[in-house]
């Protein structure tokens, strides 16, 4: 199962969760596995997804694409001329789930690569939050 972690801006607290999540999976004897698809700036997500739940991986099966100018994925996208390997990225994502029984994905920039690639998302999530792989969670401020 996956499970897919987005929220409503940066700063919500999205690796915190995600990285809790996978502790408390390895603590009941669990394999799994974090992902940060895209690093922006740093790879400190990536790292903190890594130290919590990545037992036998590098920092590049965790986070497949980083592009060091710190901002959202897109604009980093354009200012580095590197457009965003999307395949590279769902390799990595399938590698992971061959490897591990739990993939904990964190996006980046919100939902903001999903509307690029799908216009409104619609295609990326149903309803309920259901995906055909596993599960979405939206982190929120109170």
């Amino acid at each position: 199962m996956s499970l897919f972690i987005t929220g409503t801006d940066t700063g919500v607290g999205k690796t915190h969760i995600g990285a809790r999540l996978l502790r408390l999976l390895r603590a009941s004897g669990t394999l799994c596995a974090g992902m940060k698809p895209i690093c922006c700036g740093d790879r400190r997500d990536a790292e903190m997804l890594l130290a919590a739940g990545g037992d036998g991986l590098t920092i590049d099966d965790v986070n497949s694409v980083w592009l060091k100018t710190p901002a959202a994925p897109i604009v980093g996208s354009l200012m580095e001329k590197a457009p965003i390997d999307v395949e590279k990225i769902l390799a990595g994502f399938q590698t992971l789930q061959r490897r591990v029984e739990h993939v904990i994905v964190e996006g980046a920039d919100s939902l903001g690569l999903l509307r690029e690639r799908f216009g409104s998302g619609d295609e990326a999530a149903s309803p309920g939050g259901r995906t055909e792989s596993g599960w979405v969670v939206l982190i929120t401020r109170p």
